[in-house]
């Protein structure tokens, strides 16, 4: 790949009542733990005051995003070895499917015994899917993805796929970190599979339920279909109910869908431009000339 760009396809979240939107998703982090508290959000009503705020941040945002904001969420930060039990647990209480994406699966404890849970849930019958980038499954990693395939679990390798943009070549691979389940819940975050990320480095997952875990599902869909993969998604219907009063609102770049090539820059430039008060960014590297302008 020397002398071409790589485009990764990423997903961010935005939440909160009266800010932007979360950053830093998908991003892989290295730095050592140092303790981060719990925090969630959704989990009572919003004041009018904030939800006028929200809605007003929002239509700002929703121009430059394809997938509309949604207003019936829960969500909860796991940061750093919090990340891989609350992972576990949404995955051994899936009843229907199990959708997985990320950019590789390590040859280690962690991701094994993930490998081992997928496993369990194909034999019981649950509609389990896994891509993984074509890069991230190479060497020692290519053994723990044979062992999904050899028991039979439907799995693509993403890319990485040549596309031009403005005259300039690049390759798409997926960097995104999707862990979904039963149609309303999921994860994402800056985790990989493996044991560095679940134990040494400071990380972090978000938990998603609701009907922004829906539209995470969606995304997961298309990227199956742009992946070229065969075996079918079956779509659960959108979740009813009520999971919380959160609003979040999801952006995606995708280089090879029309319109969709810079989406999370474009809401991230229209989040800052629009803030009031104050922007809090975290980010593991900050280095875009652009946004620091």
């Amino acid at each position: 790949m020397s002398g071409h760009r790589r485009d990764d396809r990423r997903v961010r979240l935005g939440a909160g009542a009266a800010t932007a939107v979360l950053i830093g998703l998908a991003g892989c982090s290295m730095q050592p733990i140092s303790g981060a508290p719990l925090v969630s959000g959704g989990l009572q009503p919003m004041s009018s005051q904030d939800m006028v705020r929200a809605k007003a941040m929002q239509a700002q945002l929703a121009p430059f995003a394809t997938q509309p904001t949604t207003w019936n969420n829960r969500i909860t930060l796991h940061p750093d070895r919090d990340a891989f039990p609350t992972l576990m647990k949404l995955l051994d209480g899936a009843k229907k499917s199990i959708y997985l994406e990320t950019f590789e699966l390590h040859a280690d404890t962690s991701a094994r015994q993930l490998a081992d849970k997928l496993i369990e849930k194909h034999k019981a019958g649950l509609e389990v899917r896994v891509i993984i980038d074509r890069i991230g499954e190479k060497g020692n990693n290519a053994n723990l993805y044979k062992r999904l395939i050899d028991h039979g679990i439907p799995t693509v390798v993403y890319g990485p796929f040549p596309y031009w943009r403005a005259g300039e070549k690049g390759f798409n691979i997926t960097h995104r970190k999707l862990y979904l389940v039963d149609g309303d819940r999921g994860m994402t975050g800056g985790m990989n599979l493996g044991d560095d990320y679940f134990v040494r480095d400071h990380d972090m997952l978000w938990l998603v339920e609701g009907e922004a875990a829906h539209a995470m599902h969606r995304e997961f869909a298309t990227d199956w279909r742009l992946g070229k993969g065969t075996a079918a998604i079956n779509l659960p219907p959108a979740p009813i109910g009520t999971y919380g009063s959160e609003p979040i609102g999801m952006a995606v770049t995708s280089p090879r869908e029309p319109g969709r090539e810079q989406e999370i820059f474009k809401v991230l430039l229209r989040a800052i431009d629009s803030a009031k008060t104050r922007i809090d960014i975290a980010y593991p590297f900050f280095w875009d000339d652009t946004l620091i302008d």
